[in-house]
């Protein structure tokens, strides 16, 4: 995506799990020929590796806390649609 935008859509991930209550998040890589300039976007969100084989790796973030929004973007959190 670039300009920071994946980190915006980060941000409104995590604050949304937050406030539903998640307090940790796992997340698996699995490395192929085409996404290899990705991986290590786990490692650049604060993700710790769990597991790991070579072409697949787990990762947990825990605790999970609340994220602050690229200072260039302006992002409105909207609450769920009722």
């Amino acid at each position: 995506m670039g300009r920071g935008v994946e980190h915006a859509l980060w941000a409104a991930m995590v604050n949304r799990a937050y406030q539903k209550g998640v307090r940790k998040l796992q997340a698996e890589y699995v490395a192929t020929g085409k996404n290899s300039l990705v991986a290590d976007f786990y490692d650049k969100l604060g993700f710790r590796q769990v597991e790991g084989n070579g072409s697949v790796k787990r990762y947990e973030l825990t605790p999970l806390a609340p994220r602050l929004y690229p200072s260039w973007i302006n992002a409105i959190d909207e609450p769920d649609a009722a």
